[in-house]
């Protein structure tokens, strides 16, 4: 998988940075590495697309996000993921996201917001109050 992934179980907070080009199904087959170890829920995402090239369908968007969504009742709220965009396109894929997930997800549980700075995902993201 293009990607790298860095856990700091201090602030709750997972870093997630895709290089080259990326399809739905790599996309999956991280999320369902994620959803399978309950350690990690309820941390905080961000996830940086700048680097790489989306290789995705705005129907599979559906998919994603209903995979990407905890089955069952989750057990914290207030968790956030920040998605970091480099341009308009992988903006409106990421836009489009973000209203599939907040409809399969209360954003109560996990709100994700779009960002084309590092910066002011990160400060939104320190912000976040999970509670378990």
């Amino acid at each position: 998988m293009p990607n790298t992934v860095s856990i700091d179980q201090d602030s709750l907070l997972i870093q997630l940075t895709w290089t080259d080009i990326v399809s739905v199904e790599e996309l999956m087959e991280y999320e369902r590495a994620y959803w399978q170890g309950n350690l990690l829920l309820g941390y905080n995402h961000c996830v940086d697309f700048r680097q790489c090239l989306l290789d995705i369908e705005f129907s599979e968007l559906f998919a994603l996000a209903a995979q990407t969504t905890p089955s069952g009742q989750a057990n914290y709220k207030g968790a956030r993921t920040a998605l970091i965009v480099a341009d308009d396109v992988q903006e409106e894929l990421a836009e489009f996201y973000r209203e599939a997930r907040h409809q399969v997800c209360d954003p109560a549980i996990r709100e994700v917001r779009v960002f084309r700075e590092l910066d002011l995902a990160m400060d939104w993201i320190a912000e976040a109050v999970v509670v378990f």
